[in-house]
């Protein structure tokens, strides 16, 4: 009876298996007709599905009654009921929106993404923001295929760099990052001067890559274009947007030190040395962690403000916005200013004029990694906090007096009591009009002016007695003016 039970129990369970059969395809596109690879055939209502091989076929086990839904990024989803069936063939369409999508092309004119024939990538200025990056040059990182962002150091102040695609020369005088272009116009300076222009102002940035995609602006796109397009007013009324962002830094993976022998080199004990290779050191020597106790914790902080609206005729956007940056080393900062404003005025329906400023002004004191070798190499038995004499002078680590003020004093010394600050001011102003003489021709003028000026101010306090101090000050200047015409033609049903 139990044998019964149990082969009546089995039969049951198998008859699903039964009602199953293979399932056979092709998946294709519509545009041209070609195999779609690696679309996924799925099971309505299960979690069971293949993926089309490299001629768009796909073979799957399912019952008569069910139903396949298929899908492919960029294209429409079907389902399909089997009924039965054991050959399915389907064709999927390209959704709506990926056919509309417009991306801003050379000389910042707007096409549609399918026309292009180079590779392009586009990412919008909601996306540079939600990561509350820095700087819109780090925010680029991770969000385009093939673009990598890096900074020479932790410091606020350390320059950043952007390649596309990897280098395009070994040779160290060849800039191998791409040329950024604002509003149409070409900007002075690469990554770092870039690094200026505020997330919250952009909406939104394309990369163009390849020769092809740079052939308007010559040899300083080799590497490619970041193309920014900056937000312009809307017809409405007037909107208030502000917002306030904070970050915390907090030095978590420091290089480790030894700290079993004392200062000196080749076993023999020097106090005031910055050699770490003396005799051993005994358990009740005290050490101390010196490059904990030289740093700090970063604090960044970032506030934002912005006005939009206008009339059918005038539409107007202004922003301002202001940062602070304190770097895990004392005394090493960024502060960041930074306003906008931009008007478009359309008096007739073919004529449109606009008008920007963008004025920058930052402020900071930086922190070479050369200084920061003498805080690595401090005796571990010396407190780095130390660092003032009963008189007020620095602490000196010397072998005798003879070479006393020759010898490394202690950075913190520097760095609380030495007054050295780099100060810039970037102004770009940007003006366009746009004309539509006849039907399907519009006619485009960019002029740009774009000035920087910068000073540096650096001043050492005295060291000892009889020092000469010598204060020292840099201001350079540059100017830079573009003017791009362009002329576009409309085809027929473009607006």
């Amino acid at each position: 009876m139990k044998k019964f039970y149990f082969l009546f129990i089995a039969f049951l369970l198998a008859l699903p298996s039964f009602a199953q059969q293979n399932i056979s395809g092709v998946v294709i596109s519509s545009e041209d007709n070609e195999p779609i690879i690696g679309a996924s055939v799925m099971i309505k209502g299960t979690s069971r599905g293949v993926s089309t091989n490299l001629d768009g076929q796909f073979t799957i086990q399912a019952q008569g009654n069910q139903t396949l839904v298929i899908s492919y990024v960029g294209m429409e989803s079907k389902e399909v009921p089997i009924n039965n069936r054991t050959t399915i063939n389907v064709t999927l369409d390209p959704r709506a929106e990926v056919l509309e999508e417009v991306v801003v092309t050379a000389m910042g004119i707007q096409t549609e993404k399918k026309k292009l024939n180079f590779a392009v990538q586009s990412v919008d200025g909601e996306s540079l923001t939600d990561g509350k990056s820095q700087n819109f040059v780090n925010a680029l990182q991770g969000k385009i295929s093939g673009l990598s962002v890096t900074t020479s150091s932790g410091s606020p102040n350390a320059g950043t760099q952007i390649l596309i695609r990897g280098i395009s020369s070994i040779n160290n005088a060849q800039n191998n990052e791409p040329l950024f272009v604002m509003d149409g116009i070409p900007l002075a300076g690469r990554g770092s001067a870039a690094a200026d222009i505020n997330p919250n102002d952009i909406e939104n940035v394309t990369i163009l890559k390849g020769a092809a995609a740079s052939a308007l602006y010559g040899q300083d796109a080799a590497n490619g274009v970041v193309m920014i397009t900056t937000k312009q007013g809307k017809v409405g009324t007037v909107s208030v947007n502000a917002s306030a962002s904070f970050q915390y830094d907090v030095p978590t993976r420091l290089r480790q030190i030894q700290t079993t022998y004392g200062p000196g080199a080749q076993g023999f004990y020097k106090e005031k040395t910055m050699g770490g290779w003396g005799p051993l050191l005994s358990d009740n020597v005290e050490r101390f962690d010196n490059v904990g106790n030289f740093l700090n914790n970063g604090f960044f902080q970032k506030y934002d403000v912005s006005l939009n609206g206008g009339s059918e005729k005038f539409q107007a956007y202004a922003s301002a916005n202001y940062s602070k940056n304190n770097g895990i080393v004392p005394n090493d900062y960024l502060n960041r200013m930074g306003l906008l404003l931009k008007g478009t005025y359309q008096p007739f329906e073919s004529l449109s004029v606009t008008m920007s400023a963008n004025i920058n002004e930052r402020t900071s004191r930086g922190f070479g990694a050369t200084s920061m070798s003498s805080v690595y190499y401090w005796p571990i038995t010396d407190d780095i906090t130390n660092y003032e004499e009963e008189n007020g002078y620095p602490r000196y680590l010397y072998y005798n007096d003879a070479l006393k003020y020759a010898s490394p004093m202690s950075p913190l010394y520097s760095r609380y009591n030495d007054a050295s600050k780099n100060r810039s001011t970037r102004n770009i102003l940007n003006g366009s009009i746009n004309f539509k003489p006849i039907k399907n021709l519009e006619i485009i003028g960019r002029v740009s002016f774009d000035s920087s000026h910068s000073n540096y101010d650096g001043y050492n306090v005295p060291r000892w007695d009889d020092m000469v101090v010598l204060r020292n000050f840099m201001e350079p200047f540059d100017k830079y003016f573009k003017f791009t015409p362009s002329c576009k033609h409309i085809e027929p049903g473009t607006p």
